[in-house]
């Protein structure tokens, strides 16, 4: 197993289909050469790894996808960052996501895979709540060191720093974001029972087990 690798799984639990812009590795290889999928049909999941490939080496890139709204709401842009260094630095991020409606660029290899304006494409300007959406942390988990909230790192990383300063453990993470229309609940679990979903994570609040 590589000392460094990053899987990430989107579930568009909306109406439309993303479709893929352009994806790029700063740093480490495609596991098995499966980089992000073309296209992530509605209402279904699919996903990519990435991880080291060579010594002292860890993996760090991005995806962009466009969500096509329909009638008059302007396109969305999703955008999924990770970085999963070898040695991790106070300003590293496990991983990062958001939807604009504007172009984004990453904080490595920024000159590539830029949202394509021309032609007068409607990018920009801002969306009726029918047509605004977003990315939200669905689950996480990962290898190398126990009794670590994956989540944590991703959004408090400093206090963590020293556990893989010197890079001794494998870091495996697994990542897992949905897309969904602001605020639905209907788009945040699918098909899934929210009963269950709030018993297993034993929290009773569903404004805050499902990050709205």
């Amino acid at each position: 197993m590589a000392k460094r690798s990053t899987q990430i799984t989107v579930q568009n639990n909306t109406d439309l289909d993303l479709t893929l812009i352009a994806a790029d590795l700063c740093h480490g290889c495609w596991t098995n050469n499966a980089s992000p999928p073309s296209t992530i049909a509605k209402h279904s999941s699919a996903g990519w790894e990435a991880e080291s490939c060579g010594i002292l080496t860890g993996t760090e890139g991005w995806a962009k996808y466009q969500v096509t709204n329909l009638g008059n709401c302007v396109p969305e842009l999703a955008y999924i960052y990770w970085d999963n260094s070898f040695v991790w630095a106070n300003d590293t991020q496990a991983i990062y996501f958001s939807v604009t409606t504007t172009d984004v660029k990453p904080p490595c290899d920024g000159d590539k895979g830029s949202w394509d304006t021309s032609g007068g494409f409607p990018h920009g300007g801002t969306n009726p709540p029918e047509c605004t959406h977003e990315l939200f942390g669905v689950a996480a988990g990962g290898g190398g060191i126990t009794g670590v909230s994956w989540w944590d790192v991703a959004v408090a990383w400093p206090a963590l720093l020293g556990l893989t300063v010197l890079g001794q453990a494998d870091i495996n993470l697994q990542f897992t974001v949905g897309l969904r229309l602001k605020g639905s609940l209907g788009e945040t679990v699918g098909s899934q029972s929210i009963l269950a979903i709030a018993r297993a994570k034993r929290q009773p609040s569903l404004r805050k087990l499902f990050h709205m």
